[in-house]
């Protein structure tokens, strides 16, 4: 069964486990839902699959790109192919002496030097899953598509812990993890034989 919207994600929990919406109401799914995709990005966040590149264009006098609401972890900023070194933020008199500097905020990122007119910053990071619980989203959630044990595997482990079953919690639990686990692990064999597979979005 493909598992692409809250609907579906919420049936096939209900069908296996043979309780109704009252047993395992919407509320309960959605929270299943974000605890295992909390878990999946966090397992996987180094994961080949995980990164991308975006660009983002500065405007003449602005040097501030807002942080994206998906990112993950960033992995580099790069002006016309070339990395800025980053700086902390206590240091960022130092970072604003330097041509080829930035500095990480939290909620945005400031570069410098300031640009003159515009200028494309190309931002690598990795980022998160789209959730199965917006709906419509803009890229294609991978996890779902291609590897949808992990989702029902851990929907199960979650309801089992809802409806207060540990044994079959554990069950779930360890199958999840094993094969997030297992997910890990070949993205780091294949950014050893192949390098960085960066999505271009």
């Amino acid at each position: 069964m493909a598992l692409n919207y809250a609907q579906d994600l919420a049936d096939y929990v209900r069908d296996y486990l043979d309780q109704d919406a009252v047993t395992i109401p919407d509320s309960a799914v959605e929270a299943f839902v974000r605890a295992v995709e909390g878990q999946i990005n966090r397992v996987l966040r180094e994961h080949p699959r995980m990164r991308v590149r975006r660009s983002w264009r500065l405007h003449a006098g602005d040097n501030r790109i807002p942080i994206p609401d998906d990112m993950l972890q960033l992995i580099a900023v790069k002006r016309d192919g070339v990395a800025l070194v980053q700086y902390p933020p206590h240091l960022e008199s130092r970072a604003s002496q330097c041509t080829a500097a930035f500095v990480n905020y939290g909620n945005c990122l400031q570069v410098w030097s300031v640009p003159t007119e515009d200028v494309d910053y190309g931002l690598e990071m990795t980022i998160t899953i789209p959730s199965l619980l917006d709906g419509q989203f803009k890229e294609p959630n991978w996890i779902a598509l291609h590897h949808n044990d992990i989702y029902q595997q851990g929907l199960l482990a979650e309801a089992a812990g809802y409806l207060r079953d540990p044994q079959n919690q554990q069950v779930w639990t360890g199958l999840f993890l094993q094969a997030l686990e297992a997910l890990r692990v070949q993205g780091w064999n294949e950014s050893i034989a192949a390098g960085p597979r960066i999505h271009v979005v």
